[in-house]
């Protein structure tokens, strides 16, 4: 029997979930319906879980994935059975994501579920940037980098030291990369600082921390000058962190 007998593996209709797989070594190939595709390094494949498939192996090979409800995938990245049995072929752009899915993978196990959550909607988001733009590869591995980015924002964003040094080893790309991604805004300080102010704000208007003082919510997010921080609030609400809260409050 051939190899790929051997490792040819079909299942019938199972749980209604959506499977991203990532493939990091070997060669592969995944069926669905009446879309087939063999699958390398680099490759993104698409599977649905309520519905016969089949995977196998060419080559020893290797993958990281991650399924999700269907109705969060179609929410967030679009019609499944436009993707499912398909692949998105190795890209500097696939590059980035599966980076960033091993960060996530390394770091599951201390991740709170807010925390999971949060890793697991970046990583849809990007997925649908990569569907969207697959016949622009120039302005796909931008918008990606961007995705990853603000990704990477959310979840450091307790951590003051967190800055364009640190995210650009996290990504592995080089500095001028990454802020070439981010030429056509205020650039990428302003981005963690902005998404920063968007997380305070976000908890001031939440009933949950109406006893949390905003000095504490500063610190949380990553500030640690507060007339700096005060300042940049106001610029970009237009109001004081405690009126904000006196606002929801009534």
């Amino acid at each position: 029997m051939s190899v790929e007998g051997d490792l040819r593996h079909i299942r019938r209709a199972g749980r209604d979930e959506v499977v991203v797989s990532f493939f990091l070594s070997g060669h592969g190939y995944l069926e669905q319906g009446s879309c087939g595709h063999v699958v390398g390094v680099g490759d993104i494949g698409f599977i649905r879980l309520d519905r016969p498939f089949a995977v196998g192996g060419l080559s020893p090979y290797r993958e990281l994935r991650f399924s999700v409800p269907r109705v969060n995938f179609e929410a967030r990245v679009g019609n499944a059975d436009a993707l499912t049995g398909r692949r998105i072929r190795a890209s500097p752009s696939t590059e980035l994501l599966t980076t960033y899915m091993h960060d996530v993978a390394r770091s599951a196990t201390g991740m709170s579920e807010a925390e999971a959550g949060l890793a697991v909607e970046g990583a849809l988001h990007i997925v649908r940037s990569l569907v969207g733009d697959r016949d622009d590869g120039d302005r796909a591995s931008s918008e990606v980098l961007r995705s990853l980015a603000r990704v990477h924002i959310e979840r450091h964003s307790h951590d003051a030291s967190y800055g364009p040094r640190a995210m650009a080893a996290a990504l592995n790309v080089s500095r001028s990369k990454l802020y070439r991604a981010f030429a056509d805004g205020e650039g990428i300080a302003a981005e963690i600082r902005d998404a920063r102010l968007d997380r305070i704000h976000r908890w001031l208007t939440s009933a949950s921390n109406d006893r949390t003082p905003i000095n504490v919510l500063m610190h949380a997010c990553g500030f640690t000058d507060a007339p700096g921080f005060s300042k940049a609030f106001k610029r970009r609400f237009g109001m004081s962190a405690k009126d904000v809260r006196a606002l929801r409050q009534g």
